[in-house]
């Protein structure tokens, strides 16, 4: 009798290989059974933007993109007739009309030949300051590359894919008000820049320039805690503030990535030619006065010492107002311009005799009067032989130390040509 023997499926040997003998190294997997390597690229599911833009998914954390916390924005995301876009308009027009004035204010500086009211020289120091102000003021500026990066960033179809009751039109002019904010400051800054005079006015007036192009900003976080009322705590505490959008494609925003950077760029070139020129200018004296037309009143010095043409010394009385007259510029002195005077009759040069000169002495700390063949005594010797001098000042600009002298008789008033 044969007997049969029956394997059950599991009792059955199962055919061996040295493949299936040798050990295979395990990697640890977490609770969703990925290994701890992480997953690959190729098994994730990522929108379609991003796999055309691994660029931007390689090595770095990229910032999610949002609308922007600002009252600015309460203009396209909020409904045109509603007491918070007539808020988000108001807190637009306040920063408007701040710049606009302040920029106003600065043009209102200059003068004939003269129009922007740059001093006529400043410092070394601050000379330096004025470069580094530039560099630090385009890092201050922000309205101009957060309006650039809006547009880039959010396109007109992913805005109406997330929130279709928002008007594309609407943050549009969100952004190209930004953008305008963006120049006024630019403008008001290099103006601020150009007309100090001293390191502490250029970073003050900056810091003010700042706090007004900042006012979007404080008024929404005032309104979000319900400072000004619910509606506007209800309207800039809604979600679409919170929303991230999807990234666009790197090859769809590459052309206004190309032109932020270059306008950036742009605008920094600019102010330091700008800046570049104005240097140079105040170096070479151009913002000084041309001719000056000088009274000295009814002064006299009863023993002044005069060198005759004959080459001998006499004693005179030394009348000041036989100078009174036109000087013109003619040459520098310590780093400012000498005026030398002009005939009486034709305000031209003189041709035999020698002229009386108005020049600044550092050694002396003072704008002076004096002649060379003219000395208040014998032995006066000095750098700077004056006979009549101003009060030790420091200031470049001569027609601002003659309004303080007008108590001493003198009179001075000066034109560029």
């Amino acid at each position: 009798m044969t007997e049969s023997i029956h394997h059950s499926g599991e009792d059955a040997p199962t055919p061996t290989s040295v493949d299936s003998e040798m050990p295979q190294p395990q990697s640890p997997t977490d609770a969703n059974g990925l290994t701890s390597r992480g997953p690959r690229r190729a098994d994730v599911d990522m929108p379609d933007s991003s796999r055309l833009d691994l660029k931007d998914d390689d090595g770095y954390e990229e910032e999610p993109i949002l609308i922007p916390q600002s009252s600015h924005s309460l203009l396209f995301t909020e409904e045109v007739c509603s007491l918070s876009f007539a808020f988000g308009l108001g807190i637009m027009v306040l920063s408007f009309l701040s710049l606009i004035l302040a920029l106003l204010n600065n043009l209102g500086k200059g003068e004939p030949g003269n129009l922007l009211g740059i001093p006529v020289q400043v410092d070394s120091s601050v000379r330096g300051a004025q470069y580094l102000a530039i560099i630090i003021g385009m890092l201050l500026e922000e309205e101009i590359p957060q309006s650039f990066y809006l547009l880039r960033m959010i396109p007109k179809h992913s805005l109406k894919q997330r929130f279709s009751r928002m008007k594309y039109w609407q943050f549009v002019l969100s952004t190209t008000i930004r953008l305008m904010m963006g120049y006024i400051f630019i403008s008001n800054m290099f103006l601020v820049i150009a007309q100090a005079s001293g390191v502490l006015d250029i970073f003050y007036d900056m810091l003010a320039l700042q706090f007004i192009q900042m006012l979007d900003d404080i008024a929404f976080r005032l309104a979000k805690i319900d400072v000004f009322g619910k509606r506007l705590k209800i309207a800039t505490s809604r979600k679409c503030f919170s929303v991230v959008f999807e990234r666009p494609s790197f090859r769809s925003r590459k052309p206004i990535n190309i032109l932020l950077k270059s306008l950036y760029f742009v605008n920094l070139i600019g102010l330091l030619s700008g800046l570049i020129v104005v240097s140079v200018k105040q170096i070479k004296g151009e913002f000084h006065c041309d001719s000056l037309f000088i009274t000295f009143g009814d002064d006299i010095w009863e023993d002044s010492i005069i060198k005759l043409p004959n080459g001998t010394i006499s004693t005179r009385v030394l009348l000041y107002s036989y100078f009174n007259g036109v000087y013109t510029r003619n040459g520098t002195h310590d780093g400012l311009p000498i005026y030398t005077e002009q005939n009486k009759l034709s305000s031209t040069r003189f041709e035999t005799t020698i002229p009386a000169e108005i020049m600044y002495c550092k050694s002396e700390g003072s704008w002076v009067f004096l002649h060379q063949n003219i000395r208040k005594s014998k032995s006066d010797n000095d750098e700077c032989p004056w006979l009549l001098r101003s009060i030790e000042t420091t200031e470049y600009n001569i027609l601002d130390v003659g309004r303080r002298l007008e108590s001493m008789g003198w009179k001075i008033q000066g034109w560029l040509v």
